[in-house]
């Protein structure tokens, strides 16, 4: 398999730091900027010491994967709503590898006790502790969040707030205490990849000044040259254009996910989810104002007409 010439990769490399500056939202700009910028540098030649150089095998999917990030920022950048909500929830940290950046944070508030690689601690009672008490507050506070958000959560939370054992195996025996420490191993392992981790209070301040709109966007950038605003029509879904009043939107989806640790004066935290005013969130009932529920009095949750007498 050829290598990729490094020409091709340059060209790449500066596609994606020229899209980086044309996103609407500045921290994403800076977020992805050094993200980018980052990965380059860690295949970048000359290599550290005792390190082995890339082979043309392993650099082709690292830079389809560049290519599809590129497709993804220029339709972003177009103003279409999947890819710009994907580029903002990785900025914010509700998915991809910055969330896993704020979930060690957050288990670091703990004092790291519990079992953030998947083997159970020990309570003063003898009981496995399987999250550090962070994490715990975060998961019961997310579950809680699911009743009044639904589906819209970028991450779903745990149907259970501990692993179920069996009291026996497949033959009717004790269960082994091998086979219950995997099955709290890989509960541990889904509870920590459905956390939603708290953002940094400054920052969590800011998202949200920016989706009430107490924070004035700076609207657009633009273009330089001759460059094109971006992509059309994708996959049967128009590109909007993008306004004050859809970042507003964008950023509430973004917002009422994210949550943030605040200290109590007695001992210990609180979770606090961030909260959109005036129905702005979008997609689905939850969000949206009730000024218009009148016109469905009289049917049923099918539309049928009720049969009042």
């Amino acid at each position: 398999m050829p290598s990729p010439t490094p020409s091709t990769t340059r060209s790449l490399l500066r596609a994606l730091l020229r899209e980086c500056t044309y996103l609407p939202d500045p921290l994403a700009r800076t977020h992805w900027h050094t993200r980018i910028t980052t990965r380059f540098r860690q295949h970048q030649a000359p290599l550290p010491p005792k390190r082995l150089a890339i082979s043309a095998a392993r650099q082709v999917p690292h830079l389809h994967q560049a290519r599809q990030l590129l497709s993804t920022l220029r339709r972003a950048n177009a103003g279409h709503l999947r890819p710009l909500e994907k580029i903002l929830l990785h900025t914010y940290g509700r998915t991809g590898r910055r969330r896993h950046e704020l979930l060690g944070a957050l288990e670091r508030l703990d004092g790291g006790s519990g079992a953030v690689a998947g083997d159970p601690g020990t309570e003063e009672g003898g009981a496995p502790k399987l999250l550090p008490h962070t994490v715990e507050l975060v998961v019961k506070a997310q579950r809680a969040r699911r009743a009044q958000l639904g589906a819209r959560l970028a991450r779903l939370p745990m149907k259970t707030l501990a692993p179920v054992l069996p009291a026996t195996n497949i033959w009717g025996r004790p269960l082994p205490e091998r086979r219950a420490r995997n099955i709290r191993r890989r509960w541990v392992a889904r509870a920590r990849e459905s956390v939603l981790p708290p953002l940094p209070r400054e920052e969590w301040q800011r998202l949200g000044d920016l989706a009430a709109g107490t924070v004035q966007w700076g609207g657009e950038v633009p273009r330089r040259g001759k460059e094109k605003r971006g992509v059309g029509r994708v996959h049967g879904e128009n590109p909007h254009r993008v306004t004050g009043r859809f970042m507003r939107r964008l950023w509430g989806r973004v917002f009422v996910q994210c949550p943030v640790m605040e200290e109590k004066e007695e001992g210990g935290w609180v979770v606090r989810w961030g909260k959109v005013e005036g129905g702005e969130v979008g997609r689905g009932r939850e969000g949206r104002g009730s000024e218009n529920l009148f016109l469905f009095e009289g049917v049923d949750e099918h539309g049928r007409r009720l049969d009042v007498r």
